[in-house]
């Protein structure tokens, strides 16, 4: 009995040795595999409609807020709920609460504790995608403010997102499986026209803004006539980008920003992540709409409860306004939650009330050469 059974022991405990191998190379794959090329190996492919899920498409959904801007938390979930997607909050960060120690390399102490603060926000909201393993995450400012039509402009946009990238197939993420920032929430962008690149283009866009009343100077090149369009939207890889008041980031791209901004050195976390958008393509991916699907909102009442990061003063402002957004949720939350028929305009003399039925219409890709510009696309 003791012969017979010998070698089925050796058996057992030979395949078991063999399976926890396989399982070890395997997670070993996974991660390199993860780190080298794709951000979404333990999501199932994911469809296009997943835009429009409770989550926009992405794993989770988070806004950085002081826990004592209660006002501020008020405003950002109902305008979420409305809008048909939940949120989790993040705590933001005083920058006199962060240790010396804790300071990162090349920090310009110049800048301010508030600053400060707002980078570790940031940087807080990137180390538990980390340390959770969250495949994707879309992060809001807790001033944000975007269209009521913003869940049928993500649907289009990842359209774009995946042109802009080449994905074919059906990728884990909806908007793609190769990019590290989705920066949809800005205040100015450029287009990469250094290089050969594939624009996705959405004409006759109803939520598009009258251009006059784009924010800023940073502006994508517009002078290829297929990009001239007055209510043409475009989505393209972003380089200089400023604001952070909506973006998401990809668990690949999470790490990057980590280690760039906190492990090797840093500055403003906006200008950070401008930075490391313009490296080479292939180092940090992002990609854009123009102009922003989120903007920054300004209430009625006293300006100086706009900014947790910089003092303001003046007047008090006597009507609120959202930055780039035609039909802001804001503006109209109560028409919202009544299930009015249109919704209001931010410029009612450039812009009529939009149809709560109103959609996207479909964009296309175009491919422009970086040779394009400054003369009429043939």
């Amino acid at each position: 009995m003791l012969i017979t059974s010998r070698p089925t022991n050796l058996a057992v405990t030979g395949f078991g040795a063999i399976f926890t191998l396989c399982l070890f190379l395997r997670s070993r794959q996974d991660v390199d595999i993860g780190l080298r090329n794709y951000a979404f190996l333990t999501s199932p492919p994911r469809s296009i409609a997943d835009t429009q899920n409770d989550t926009l498409g992405f794993e989770r959904v988070f806004a950085i807020s002081l826990p004592e801007r209660t006002d501020k938390r008020d405003g950002i979930v109902v305008g979420a709920r409305v809008t048909g997607f939940s949120l989790e909050f993040s705590d933001g960060v005083r920058g006199s609460a962060i240790s010396p120690k804790a300071m990162p390399k090349n920090w310009n102490p110049s800048v301010g504790d508030a600053t400060l603060g707002c980078w570790r926000g940031h940087m807080d909201v990137a180390q538990k995608i980390i340390r959770e393993n969250i495949q994707s995450a879309l992060i809001f400012e807790d001033d944000a403010d975007w269209d009521v039509k913003l869940k049928e402009q993500m649907y289009e946009f990842a359209k774009g997102a995946k042109a802009v990238q080449g994905t074919t197939g059906v990728p884990y993420s909806p908007y793609g499986d190769n990019w590290d920032l989705l920066w949809i929430g800005h205040c100015g962008t450029h287009a990469r026209t250094e290089l050969d690149q594939m624009y996705y283009l959405i004409p006759e866009d109803p939520t598009m803004i009258p251009l006059e009343k784009v924010y800023g100077d940073h502006k994508p090149d517009r002078s290829a006539t297929v990009l001239s369009g007055n209510k043409t939207r475009m989505v393209f890889q972003g380089v200089g980008g400023r604001c952070l008041t909506g973006y998401a980031l990809s668990l690949r791209g999470a790490l990057k920003l980590v280690m760039a901004q906190s492990l090797v050195g840093s500055t403003t976390i906006d200008r950070g992540v401008s930075g490391l958008c313009s490296k080479p393509k292939g180092t940090f991916d992002c990609i854009a709409p123009w102009p922003p699907f989120i903007g920054t909102f300004k209430d009625a009442g006293p300006v100086d409860k706009d900014s947790d990061r910089v003092s303001v003063s003046g007047e008090a402002r006597k009507s609120a306004w959202t930055r780039d957004i035609a039909y802001p949720v804001r503006m109209n939350i109560d028409r919202l939650i009544t299930k009015a028929a249109t919704f209001r305009p931010q410029w009612p003399d450039q812009l009529p009330e939009l149809s709560r039925g109103a959609g996207i219409p479909e964009g296309h890709a175009v491919f422009l050469p970086k040779d394009s510009y400054g003369k009429p696309a043939s």
